[in-house]
């Protein structure tokens, strides 16, 4: 079992990992994987460190452009629709908002806790919340944690990470999901 710093951490890196690449994001992103790569608990980071790490140095290879490229093919738009939408609802109501994007959206609200740039049920979203819960570190913040990890993030997380393993056409994007997956799996036995 790893310790909820290690998942705390795993968690916050993996949502910053899927967020758009520009700006600041090329100069944080290597210092994180540095990091993941630095990390003494086995299970997540030995696993997913040497791919993660030479996925993205063949992202950066590529350029920036591209990278911001196969982003918006898989996540944000892509003819007739982008194969790989990063939010609950496409995949649990094959729709971009719905019922359990109110539902992510009042849970949040519960906690005091409110989706700043993007939708509330988007993995970046999502795994920023579960990690609020489990920085509170008090027994019902860990027992909502794993209550929301189950009802929300583990319903459509595995599917969207074999979409994107399915559909990258370079790795670091399902790398990065993989990693994404893994630490709310351990999030679920902290």
């Amino acid at each position: 079992m790893q310790a909820a710093e290690e998942v705390l951490f795993d968690l916050e890196a993996a949502a910053y990992l899927l967020r758009y690449p520009e700006g600041e994001w090329w100069d944080v992103a290597p210092n994180i994987l540095r990091l993941v790569a630095d990390g003494d608990v086995p299970t997540i980071r030995q696993a997913l460190q040497t791919h993660l790490q030479e996925a993205f140095a063949a992202m950066a290879a590529d350029g920036v452009e591209a990278a911001q490229e196969e982003y918006t093919r898989l996540f944000i738009s892509d003819l007739p629709y982008a194969p790989c939408r990063p939010v609950e609802a496409f995949y649990l109501e094959e729709a971009g908002a719905g019922q359990s994007t109110s539902e992510v959206a009042g849970t949040y609200e519960k906690h005091g806790v409110t989706a700043q740039e993007l939708p509330p049920d988007h993995v970046v979203s999502e795994l920023a919340f579960l990690g609020h819960l489990l920085l509170r570190g008090d027994l019902q913040a860990m027992t909502d944690a794993a209550a929301f990890g189950e009802r929300h993030l583990l319903e459509w997380l595995p599917k969207w990470v074999a979409g994107v393993a399915q559909h990258a056409r370079q790795p670091f994007y399902a790398k990065a999901a993989a990693y994404a997956l893994a630490a709310v799996k351990a999030a679920q036995d902290a």
